[in-house]
């Protein structure tokens, strides 16, 4: 059994004007360990295929709800981009509930595509929002979960799933996606990410041990103007909190989309760069790793403003 533990994103240190710090050292990646799959069996799968996803212009993808503007915003990794990346989201039909998910990498080394498994729970969330009329996103992920896992699909990935029912939030983060609440410029509430060992997230999959009953539950009250952030890691990696608490503080009177689109260039931006600190340069080398910048990523970030009635 993996022993569970917790690792922060640390605000060490860091400025919160964004792009504007981190040269206060240099290393080199020295045999750093990729992202892992949860996949135990000596049996190598036969290789699998996603259908290509061409993504479309996000700046239309705005959902307005009763109470919630939800924006999805996503920049695939640059090796990635025909098939749309292997993070993959949702927003329901009444736009009430949303997710993100981000596919474990480590399982294209047993030839099997790591969109597959995101892609068939994100579809499973879904349809359990919309058909199913599930609110409580635990409940969400585990219909789905169960309905994946019945299908035998090969992969494996992180969730987080956020909820609003009137003026209560209620959220599952299981993995290192997360999530945090915003209001007047101060977090009201955070995800923290769960990782069994650096690099090696909680995972939902093929023969994984992890389930939606590990994934850490959150709730909280809204009030008019709260702006809900929900992201993979491609930003949580690459982008301190303090500075995603600058940026979307900065940006809270504009358009939802604005904000989300803000986000994704600015994880972009640091994903791309060869030297300077970062959340994961940072926790390579707590680890025992030399690592230096950032670490490129796919990126899928939504941004939600509550509207009170």
């Amino acid at each position: 059994l993996v022993h569970r533990r917790v690792l922060t994103l640390s605000t060490k240190n860091c400025a919160v004007t964004p792009r504007y710090r981190r040269n206060d050292s240099v290393f080199n990646v020295t045999h750093l360990p990729q992202r892992v799959g949860s996949h135990t069996s000596s049996v190598q799968p036969e290789p699998t295929h996603s259908h290509r996803s061409v993504l479309p212009d996000f700046s239309q993808c705005v959902r307005w709800g009763a109470t919630l503007q939800v924006s999805p915003w996503q920049v695939p990794h640059s090796s990635k981009v025909n098939k749309g990346g292997e993070d993959t989201y949702y927003v329901s039909s009444t736009v009430t509930s949303f997710g993100v998910f981000d596919g474990v990498g480590g399982w294209a080394n047993r030839g099997v595509d790591p969109r597959e498994y995101s892609l068939a729970i994100s579809m499973q969330c879904e349809e359990a929002a919309n058909k199913l009329h599930y609110t409580d996103p635990k409940e969400i992920l585990k219909w789905a979960h169960n309905k994946v896992n019945e299908k035998a699909v090969l992969g494996s990935c992180t969730a987080c799933l956020i909820s609003v029912t009137s003026n209560k939030l209620q959220a599952i983060n299981l993995g290192d996606s997360g999530f945090f609440v915003l209001r007047d410029g101060n977090i009201i509430l955070r995800s923290v990410e769960q990782q069994h060992k650096f690099n090696f997230p909680y995972q939902l999959g093929f023969q994984s041990l992890d389930t939606p009953n590990e994934g850490d539950l959150y709730t909280t009250t809204l009030e008019d103007g709260d702006l809900i952030v929900v992201a993979s890691d491609g930003v949580f990696d690459n982008v301190y909190l303090s500075e995603l608490v600058a940026l979307v503080t900065s940006l809270q009177s504009h358009p939802v989309q604005t904000i989300s689109k803000a986000i994704a260039d600015e994880a972009k931006y640091w994903g791309k760069k060869k030297e300077g600190n970062t959340p994961f340069s940072e926790n390579a080398r707590l680890n025992g790793f030399r690592f230096d910048g950032g670490k490129e990523d796919d990126i899928t970030v939504i941004v939600a403003r509550f509207r009170s009635d």
